[in-house]
């Protein structure tokens, strides 16, 4: 993000101050004025100094004791003013008038702040500040600019433009109550990086051509972006939403590419995800049984290790691979209330935690524990539906082989042991909390009506019996230009 400059240029004029219980006002003239307001907190005092031929009650630097507020009413002219060092809790009022008109606050701690423009091109900057309460900025007329930067709001950041381009700059800002712009009446171009909104947030702009782009932001709360009639664009990466699909682009040739991020955390229940098993042949292993129960099969939601510390559930799978080559999965459709736009690829990234106790590096039927058994990632459009197939065998609809899945590791734990453990020793080994992160190979496109579903697996060749205890799932799911095979 481009850094804001001030304006250099040659202003005129006086400033008359009016004090009265603490409480300072500043009143500019029909010229042009620049004023540098430092707040010096010891002696309770503002050191104004007038810049490029701008004077202070006539003179060209002046100091005013003040605890408690200021006002500037700025007048015509193009005005600048800087604010610097207030701490202590101040309220600040801005009647920036009409003109091109600019306020800077730097390193400084303000009580609430509001703003008021008019006719002109109006610029409200703040950088590495803190304010207690609410920031307010009415544009008026004019391309007016809201620049927030390491900043830290408490309370709630509301704009109103006007007609004109009007824009606002976020970058490592946080708010803690609502963020609210509404520009009903011009163009809008919103710039949020890295933006924390703890309240509700509102963004609705008029018929005109809008841009919004959030990169790497969290909305607490319910967020709202209506953006009517005009051309659109919405672009957002690494950002999380509460609200499951914030974006109405309304009427006009729009495009929204959003990159959506959602978790789970089996601590609060399935939350929609499903479990089974595949490829497997009940009658092949013992006719005589009922097919089903000698595999021993295990899924849903359990306490997770106790040995983890963590207190919680997980989804839990177990079960004996009498089959070599069991298949056991997850799956859970995502859909347009989620994000996902119908007949969009996506490139799909997924965090799996898990708890194991499999070690690298035993001997084991079929292969080892830990390295024959496979964890895999990845997306259909379709619902995947296991079926009893033409040899008695229970299979799933995926093409396993890197089209709807990818292979994304084993299930070892961490550790190493040697050859000569080739059992597993319930005392030596330990459950431990073990992350995965995989990139799905093939872009996934989505069905029409916007609805995808997402899968994540075990593949066994270990001949014997695997448990595993889920804790969490992520994916980070990308618009992609490239097209599934």
């Amino acid at each position: 993000m481009i850094d804001p400059l001030e304006p250099r240029r040659l202003l005129s004029g006086n400033v008359a101050v009016k004090i009265s219980d603490g409480h300072v006002r500043f009143i500019g003239d029909a010229g042009s004025n620049t004023l540098v307001i430092t707040y010096s907190r010891p002696e309770h005092q503002l050191i104004v100094a007038g810049r490029s031929g701008t004077t202070v009650d006539g003179k060209s630097s002046r100091v005013y004791a003040a605890r408690d507020s200021i006002a500037v009413s700025l007048g015509a002219g193009d005005d600048v003013v800087t604010l610097q060092r207030f701490s202590g809790g101040f309220n600040v009022g801005v009647d920036l008038g009409d003109g091109n008109d600019a306020v800077y606050f730097k390193r400084s701690n303000l009580l609430a702040a509001d703003f008021f423009g008019d006719t002109g091109n109006d610029t409200l900057v703040m950088l590495d500040s803190t304010v207690d309460g609410n920031i307010r900025f009415a544009g008026g007329v004019g391309a007016d600019t809201l620049w927030l930067k390491n900043a830290s709001v408490r309370g709630s950041v509301k704009m109103a433009g006007g007609a004109g381009l009007d824009r606002v700059f976020a970058d490592r800002v946080s708010i803690g109550r609502d963020f609210v712009f509404e520009d009903l009446n011009g163009r809008s171009a919103l710039d949020l990086n890295t933006l924390s909104v703890r309240g509700r947030t509102i963004v609705q702009t008029g018929n005109s051509i809008d841009r919004l782009t959030i990169t790497d932001s969290t909305f607490a709360h319910d967020a709202k972006v209506i953006l009517r009639g005009g051309d659109d664009r919405v672009t957002v990466r690494g950002s999380v939403f509460n609200t499951p699909s914030p974006f109405n682009p309304g009427t006009g040739n729009n495009r929204v590419d959003r990159e959506l991020m959602l978790s789970w955390n089996f601590a609060d229940g399935k939350q929609g995800w499903d479990g089974g098993f595949a490829n497997f042949s009940p009658s092949k292993v013992n006719p005589e049984d009922d097919g089903v129960s000698q595999f021993e099969f295990v899924n849903g939601i359990a306490p997770l290790p106790t040995e983890l510390g963590l207190n919680q559930t997980g989804y839990g799978f177990s079960a004996k691979n009498l089959s070599d080559d069991l298949f056991a999965f997850l799956t859970r459709p995502v859909t347009a209330a989620d994000g996902i736009i119908g007949g969009q690829s996506y490139d799909i990234t997924f965090g799996i935690r898990f708890a194991s106790n499999t070690p690298a590096g035993l001997i084991g039927a079929g292969g080892p524990p830990a390295e024959a058994v496979r964890l895999g990632v990845g997306g259909v459009a379709q619902r995947p539906k296991t079926y009893l197939d033409e040899h008695g065998d229970i299979v799933i609809n995926l093409n396993k082989r890197g089209v709807d899945m990818s292979d994304a590791g084993d299930i070892q734990n961490g550790e190493v042991f040697g050859p000569e453990d080739s059992l597993i020793n319930s005392e030596k080994t330990k459950y431990k909390l073990v992350g995965r992160t995989k990139t799905h190979d093939n872009p996934v496109r989505s069905h029409k009506t916007g609805r995808l579903w997402l899968i994540f697996a075990t593949k066994s060749g270990f001949e014997g019996r695997t448990t595993l205890d889920y804790a969490s799932i992520s994916v980070r799911m990308t618009p992609s230009t490239s097209e599934k095979d």
